[in-house]
């Protein structure tokens, strides 16, 4: 997931929007899975993610502007590792967004373009709650594109979902499944499925053979970059509801040690959605088609990129083409499809990974890979096959 930020004391909601009456429209680029705006500040144009899970975060040289103003309060968050951290507090005076003036908001700064692999997105900062509060939003990931408004009259053909404020920052929702509910914290900071953290309901699953791969490996479930051996096992949930009110068929459930119960975009694109933080509100419509996203790393393994090693396989799936030859996590990948690899660089990576939603450098319709890796110092060849 990609929450940065986590609530640990109340956060200020200060600040105000000049404009009244407004309905605005602005289109949004899905970058990596996220979504990615652009705004003005003082008149320049900078690129922001929109997240409800994380409070709002402005670029570093903005301190060097009269639009910045530092405050004698702090705001505790954790980062993407967990770790506890003590950020200082600031009044943005003035931003700009689809034409709309807001003031005098409280944020925090932070570089994202130095941080790989959030870098590859080449985003500024952060659009978080503390905005969002002051607004009703829309989302709609078919055509991408977030409207405005400061005041919504309700749809008949959308359903109204209760939120929940809770202490993880994202607002909240209930699922309900086999009778048993869960609370899930609505993040389109975030660029997974549905992530529930109950070993119960994991086990229940298993039971019931819905079981769809294990991924183990040296990686990160965050652009954070904060990797570790760690395991992610994927799941199909199938027919459970939200609040009891709406039905869902089927989407994957992700289960990892310690996280949090999240609903990233790739779930939340299942439906067009109004966000009503003030009022508590979230207002759902299913969309017409099952747009479960086809995972892209079929051969079955996962890449990463440092300046050491370059790239390298970072995790594998189980039961896949990669689990079931020689290759293994930790491998220098030299090339892949006849294509040099050697000196990946990170712009190289970039492009062809995070930024393009691709997790390998092959043809979508490819049934057949030769890749190179190089292992203490041996080089290893590997035909692998979606026939195996």
């Amino acid at each position: 997931m990609f929450s940065l930020f986590k609530r640990k004391k109340e956060s200020l909601f200060n600040g105000y929007i000049n404009d009244t009456n407004f309905s605005k429209k602005l289109s949004f680029r899905d970058d990596g899975g996220l979504i990615l705006i652009t705004l003005s500040i003082a008149n320049d144009r900078y690129t922001f993610m929109l997240d409800t899970g994380a409070f709002s975060v402005v670029p570093k040289n903005l301190l060097t502007t009269d639009n910045l103003t530092q405050l004698d309060e702090t705001i505790y968050t954790l980062d993407a590792s967990g770790e506890k951290k003590e950020s200082t507090l600031y009044r943005l005076h003035s931003l700009e967004l689809a034409g709309i003036h807001f003031n005098d908001f409280s944020v925090i700064v932070d570089d994202f373009a130095k941080d790989f692999p959030l870098s590859c997105l080449q985003f500024d900062g952060i659009l978080g709650y503390n905005f969002l509060q002051k607004f009703i939003l829309k989302i709609n990931y078919e055509e991408k594109y977030i409207q405005l408004f400061d005041s919504y009259k309700k749809d008949k053909s959308f359903t109204a979902i209760k939120l929940i404020q809770t202490k993880s920052n994202a607002p909240s929702f209930q699922i309900y499944y086999n009778a048993k509910s869960y609370l899930v914290g609505l993040d389109t900071g975030n660029n997974d499925h549905l992530l529930i953290n109950d070993p119960a309901l994991i086990q229940e699953l298993e039971i019931e053979g819905n079981s769809i791969e294990r991924i183990t490996g040296t990686f990160s479930t965050t652009f954070s970059g904060q990797n570790r051996y760690s395991f992610i096992d994927r799941y199909l949930l199938k027919n459970f509801t939200i609040e009891k009110k709406i039905l869902v068929e089927s989407t994957q459930l992700i289960f990892q040690e310690e996280s949090l119960n999240i609903a990233g975009n790739a779930f939340l694109s299942q439906f067009h959605l109004v966000l009503d933080l003030e009022k508590k509100k979230l207002f759902l419509k299913k969309r017409d088609k099952n747009i479960l996203k086809k995972e892209q790393n079929r051969f079955g393994f996962i890449t990463f990129w440092n300046e050491e090693k370059k790239l390298y396989i970072s995790a594998i799936i189980q039961g896949s083409p990669a689990y079931n030859s020689k290759l293994k996590i930790g491998d220098k990948i030299m090339s892949i499809n006849e294509l040099d690899t050697l000196n990946f660089s990170q712009e190289e990576y970039c492009k062809h990974t995070l930024r393009s939603k691709r997790v390998m450098l092959y043809d979508e319709d490819d049934t057949e890979l030769s890749i190179i890796v190089k292992r203490n110092g041996k080089l290893i060849r590997e035909q692998l096959s979606l026939s195996l």
